[in-house]
């Protein structure tokens, strides 16, 4: 059994426990019970708890349930050609050849003065990731996954990306998950050459996602960057102290 698996299986457990404790409580006190005061005494809180208990069990179940299922939806394509709306998941979308992509934004930043180009680049980078992540927060309850479960996020975040065509992150921190690597395969934005490197727009969306699922700020350094096409790009991700 997984390890995320194996949390909710136990926290379920555990509340069955107290539930079954609860009743058997009730079922030797009950006939002890010899005026209303004590039955409202006895009763109320043991109906509280097993209530809470029932809650509990359920939503861990939901999770389990919900884990297993939610992948395929999650990055599921679905689309009205009548509206021309694209959603992929419940997160509205818009397909584009990669090429029409590369080249919109390399048109784009060589009308950007040099001393500015890194700049723009990471902030365009950098809200959309804020954006995006924002948005997918707001998905965490229907996947089945908790806000603190930060390793699993990383991965649908990743799958999600991938399946977009952006390229494959792998995210690689360190058990503090403060400071590590970021390795991107199959970079949309690099494969072919450019006037600039348009990577620097994925330091810039790495740290927006971050920063908002992490809810602290992180500096995104572009290992080696270059304007020729590059089947695999890095990145340095360290959290900010303040």
């Amino acid at each position: 059994m997984k390890e995320t698996s194996r949390r909710e299986v136990t926290i379920a457990g555990v509340a069955a426990g107290v539930a079954v404790t609860v009743i058997g409580a009730l079922i030797g006190v009950i006939p002890e019970i010899d005026s209303p005061v004590k039955a409202i005494a006895v009763v109320v809180p043991a109906v509280l708890v097993l209530v809470v208990s029932a809650v509990i069990i359920l939503k861990e179940v939901r999770r389990l349930v919900v884990r297993r299922d939610f992948g395929e939806e999650f990055t599921a394509y679905k689309f009205d050609q009548e509206t021309g709306i694209l959603v992929k998941g419940k997160i509205p979308n818009v397909s584009l050849r990669v090429e029409t992509v590369h080249d919109t934004l390399d048109h784009l930043i060589a009308a950007v003065p040099d001393e500015q180009k890194e700049v723009v680049l990471r902030k365009a980078g950098y809200d959309v990731g804020a954006n995006w992540a924002a948005e997918f927060r707001t998905t965490l309850w229907q996947s089945g996954l908790r806000k603190g479960e930060f390793t699993r996020q990383l991965l649908r975040w990743s799958e999600y990306d991938a399946t977009a065509g952006m390229g494959r992150l792998i995210v690689a921190l360190e058990p503090d998950m403060r400071n590590g690597t970021v390795m991107l395969l199959n970079s949309f934005l690099s494969k072919s050459s450019a006037s600039f490197p348009l990577n620097y727009w994925f330091a810039g969306y790495i740290a927006g996602t971050m920063d908002e699922l992490f809810g602290v700020r992180h500096e995104v350094r572009l290992i080696d960057p270059g304007i020729e096409a590059a089947p695999l790009v890095g990145f340095r991700v360290k959290a900010s102290d303040e």
